[in-house]
């Protein structure tokens, strides 16, 4: 075991889950950990580069594939095990391939958690990334192995609650895809009339 795993934030964090009725991630979800050879028929392929830290929205990059793959379905949390600090979680929202980088967790069949959605704000939470970062293992390419994940301590409210927190995640990621789209309609716009401005509108 390491020194971090018993620092005094990560310590209170996981009292202080408990206290509010909290269960460890390995009761609450399976790991996922089916594997194969990267095949030209993949049409989606997430890596790390795709997932947006501490949002979870997933964005277009480009990053080289090669070698072992591992398999998801719609509705799998995928949770980054390379540098935990970035906090990149993604809800699938169609089946692929990714990064073998990633944990693929599936929500256990009448388990406690009953929404993807809220099981990947939970695991975005700063209580859970306080213990991910005291949790993971390496210097150059720190991680997180898969006994560490499955001892994360996650907050498990009323299946009522877990629905309305989801619901608030997606109005709010609703919201950040539409002004970030105002963003890029104003900065072309700003662009445009500085280029009209310095050189003349075009021909």
């Amino acid at each position: 075991m390491f020194p971090n795993y018993y620092r005094p934030d990560r310590r209170h964090a996981v009292e202080e889950l408990r206290r509010l009725g909290a269960d460890l991630l390995g009761n609450l979800v399976d790991f996922i950990r089916n594997q194969r050879a990267i095949s030209t028929d993949d049409t989606t392929y997430v890596g790390l580069a795709n997932i947006r830290s501490n949002t979870g929205e997933f964005i277009d990059a480009e990053e080289e594939v090669g070698g072992m793959v591992s398999v998801f379905n719609t509705g799998d949390v995928l949770f980054a095990k390379l540098r935990p600090y970035l906090n990149k979680v993604w809800v699938a929202d169609r089946p692929g391939v990714c990064s073998p980088e990633f944990h693929v967790l599936r929500l256990s069949s009448g388990g406690r958690i009953e929404s993807s959605d809220y099981l990947a704000a939970a695991l975005r939470a700063s209580p859970t990334l306080t213990q991910t970062v005291r949790m993971m293992t390496g210097n150059t390419h720190p991680r997180l192995a898969p006994e560490d994940v499955a001892e994360l301590v996650i907050p498990v409210p009323s299946p009522a609650v877990q629905k309305t927190i989801a619901a608030e995640v997606d109005r709010r990621r609703t919201e950040a895809h539409r002004l970030r789209a105002e963003a890029r309609v104003g900065w072309a716009a700003a662009r445009q009339a500085f280029e009209d401005a310095l050189l003349g509108p075009a021909e």
